[in-house]
């Protein structure tokens, strides 16, 4: 979490320069150039990527994860700021603060958190 667009990018990359062919140059885009790609591309994708890949992945052996053979899950929520956009304040609203309103439009969300791994899983979003 605490690295750049641009490193993750640069990561992937490297991997996918591994798997195809070492001796190609890869060349990284630029922060605009991958806001306006992600822009381009919208939210389907990394919804249907989450929805295939997001699961309890807790092992029989993992502490906390487990109460006899039920796997042991919290019910989670909390709200995540969006980028300040007019369409983003209209979806989403801006809850009030002490002195108005607060600075970002904010996504609210609830999910299942397994317990012992805290993934969260099974997510909905208020829209």
């Amino acid at each position: 979490m605490r690295s750049s667009y641009r490193e993750v990018l640069r990561c992937l990359l490297e991997g996918v320069q591994w798997l195809l062919d070492p001796s190609v140059k890869v060349k990284v885009a630029g922060k605009s150039g991958i806001s306006q790609a992600r822009s381009r591309l919208g939210a389907e994708p990394l919804k249907r990527l989450y929805e295939t890949v997001v699961a309890p992945i807790a092992q029989p052996e993992t502490k906390g994860a487990w109460y006899r053979q039920w796997r042991v899950v919290s019910l989670d929520g909390s709200t995540l700021d969006v980028a300040d956009t007019a369409e983003n304040e209209e979806a989403f609203g801006r809850p009030g603060a002490s002195r108005g309103a607060t600075a970002f439009p904010k996504i609210r969300f609830v999910a299942l958190l397994e317990n012992g791994t805290h993934v969260l899983w099974a997510a909905c979003a208020d829209r």
